[in-house]
């Protein structure tokens, strides 16, 4: 079971993928390269027990966009 968000995690104006894994309580980010394919992932620690993922897109000129992670089990959101 995994959750996807989709965001420019990195501002280079690409999409780039965060897939999270409930049961190992890591999200796995995917950053788009130059020539179009994904990065190898980089591991965060995360919640446990993930039941929602979004991206929260950040104005022009802030910083990267956001990962927000939904805990069932730790009824947290995590940034």
């Amino acid at each position: 079971p995994a959750l996807y968000a989709a965001g420019d995690f990195n501002r280079d104006g690409a999409s780039d993928l965060a897939v999270a894994h409930a049961e190992t309580a890591q999200v796995f980010l995917y950053l788009r390269e130059a020539d179009g394919a994904f990065s190898l992932a980089r591991r965060v620690p995360s919640l446990t027990d993930a039941k929602a993922l979004a991206a929260l897109a950040s104005a022009p000129g802030a910083p990267a966009d956001r990962v927000l992670v939904l805990s069932g089990k730790e009824n947290a959101l995590a940034e």
